[in-house]
């Protein structure tokens, strides 16, 4: 049993160091681009900034408000959610094609006591995430304000691929489990029947974190991208560069990628000061607290 807590503890902390390691490595020359660009932009434009820092640290907020709704018949405590979701938040934001979802998986799973958990309500964020975003740009397209591109085609295909999925497992679970019930006997059938249980085990995850939710979580979504919309037509004024909805797309390929477009780069590196400069807040006064309980 000690071995086994000691190498939990052990991967824990692993994940953090290279969690920590990650946002020192891509984040810290992303804040420097971003520094930059601002020192190189700085005049009459400079304003643009106070407003962008604004709309960036709300759409933070929304998104950290609509992980906490999809646990929230975890009963995790709040501010262990939000040490998780700020760590989370600045290694998602700072690792290229979206590998920090990795680490938000397993430091959810570990909070929450359920590995398949933590994945499931990766999954469920983003699938709300590309629900706002596929209907923004359906929006957008329909008024003639953007062309479709890959990006939009991906994104589709995932919703509708996920939204297939979870409405037609049931039936489907309930069928395959009274066919092979029925034919137990055979070996492969055990296998088979032991496959399905555990697809529904992660099904039912999915619905217990999406269950009596799901308006809600579409309208945070569609608010995360309204507010990280505007961050970015301020970061364009900033620049003086012109601003269209295609600029959106560069930016989501620059989060799922990399990007050299100098409107993503201070945007995103605006993104990572502001959190960390937060961390440094929730972190010094939780050492204050424990000094003065010491």
């Amino acid at each position: 049993m000690q071995k086994r807590f000691s190498a939990r503890r052990l991967i824990y902390h692993a994940a953090n160091a290279l969690g920590a390691a990650a946002v020192l490595l891509y984040g810290v020359p992303l804040v420097m681009s971003a520094f930059s660009l601002a020192r190189a932009g700085a005049g009459p434009n400079l304003i643009w900034l106070l407003p962008a820092c604004a709309l960036l640290l709300t759409s933070y907020a929304l998104r950290s408000l609509r992980m906490y709704l999809i646990f929230m018949e975890s009963r995790i405590m709040l501010a262990r959610f939000l040490r998780i979701q700020l760590k989370c938040l600045l290694v998602s934001l700072t690792m290229p094609f979206k590998l920090g979802e990795i680490f938000r998986a397993y430091w959810f799973g570990q909070a929450i006591g359920s590995p398949s958990g933590g994945i499931a309500s990766v999954l469920v964020d983003r699938y709300f995430d590309s629900v706002a975003l596929v209907l923004g740009m359906l929006g957008l397209w329909a008024g003639g304000g953007v062309q479709p591109q890959l990006i939009f085609v991906l994104l589709t295909l995932f919703v509708l691929a996920a939204t297939a999925f979870y409405w037609a497992f049931p039936s489907t679970y309930r069928y395959f489990n009274r066919f092979l019930v029925l034919s137990i006997r055979h070996p492969v059938s055990v296998k088979m029947l032991s496959g399905l249980e555990k697809l529904n085990h992660w099904y039912q995850n999915l619905s217990a974190q999406v269950k009596g939710r799901a308006p809600a979580l579409i309208w945070l979504s569609l608010m995360v991208w309204a507010f990280e919309g505007g961050a970015l037509l301020c970061v364009a004024m900033f620049l003086g560069e012109k601003f269209q909805f295609s600029d959106l797309f560069s930016y989501l390929s620059g989060v799922l990628g990399s990007s050299s477009r100098d409107m993503s780069t201070l945007h995103m590196g605006l993104g990572v000061f502001l959190l960390a400069a937060y961390g440094l807040v929730l972190y010094g006064g939780r050492w204050k607290q424990r000094r003065r309980a010491s």
